[in-house]
């Protein structure tokens, strides 16, 4: 996954959910400020780790 788009979210995101593309599976739908929505080929779980750890945190520090 490209870091910027992390990044890009961490400024400018609502809200990811977690869905099943169609040949692709797993995927993250990310919806922006504006209103619109990108699709992520990466896995929910990842993708809240790359955030967590741009805040210098883990899944399961956090989990606790």
């Amino acid at each position: 996954m490209d870091w910027k788009k992390a990044e890009m979210f961490l400024s400018s995101g609502q809200a990811f959910i977690p869905v099943y593309a169609e040949n692709k599976g797993d995927s993250v739908l990310m919806y922006w400020k504006d209103g619109s929505t990108e699709m992520l080929d990466i896995q929910c779980e990842s993708f809240l780790a790359k955030l967590l750890y741009y805040f210098g945190t883990s899944v399961s520090a956090n989990r606790n």
